[in-house]
């Protein structure tokens, strides 16, 4: 391989650092008289990774991304915003004397893919689509009941000059990876909202 083989397939850009605008009227719909015990895996307490291009063009390309807490630390919000209490827990199946409920985030998975289309001579289309998944187990008296997972979607797309290059797109990863993580908060909202889930 040659050096321009080398450095093409070593085209790694500088982490990006996602701090979600979360709107202030992000509330829940219904509040519960009882309280909860917490728990979040490893992989929910910090959220990293890598955007890569579906295309071929751009397939050298690659993103590193790090949510950090963020998503957990809003989802902690939610919580103490929907039970009378919220009490952290260090396992997903410790129990609390006194405390019948828990909720356990136990996985998240976040995927974020890129593309950019040549639209004309000058002119290409970028888009960034990022998805989070959390998977979620509601547990009662021991009894563990999954919670159907928790989606947020988040897209962004921009025009601009293919003379840019493919390191451009950079700048949408941020919106497209908030998006999501406000429609994945917005979907927990609504499931915990069910009386029937507990």
């Amino acid at each position: 391989m040659g050096l321009a083989g080398l450095l093409l397939a070593a085209c790694t850009h500088s982490l990006i650092v996602v701090k979600p605008d979360i709107p202030g009227d992000l509330r829940p719909a219904r509040t519960h008289d009882y309280p909860v015990g917490e728990y979040f895996g490893p992989s929910v307490t910090w959220i990293a990774g890598t955007a890569i291009f579906k295309t071929s063009d751009c397939s050298a390309h690659e993103f590193p991304y790090s949510v950090g807490s963020d998503m957990a630390d809003l989802l902690k919000e939610i919580d103490r915003a929907s039970f009378s209490r919220v009490d952290p827990l260090t396992g997903p199946r410790q129990e609390i004397p006194g405390v019948r409920r828990t909720i356990a985030f136990e996985l998240a998975l976040m995927r974020v893919s890129l593309s950019s289309e040549r639209i004309s001579w000058g002119t290409a289309r970028r888009t960034v689509e990022a998805e989070l998944e959390i998977r979620v187990v509601l547990s009662t008296d021991g009894h563990r009941v999954p919670l159907d997972k928790v989606i947020g979607r988040g897209e962004a797309q921009a025009l601009g000059s293919v003379f840019a290059g493919c390191g451009a797109i950079g700048d949408l990863i941020p919106t497209a990876i908030g998006r999501s993580l406000q429609a994945a908060a917005a979907d927990y909202m609504t499931r915990i909202a069910d009386p029937r889930r507990f």
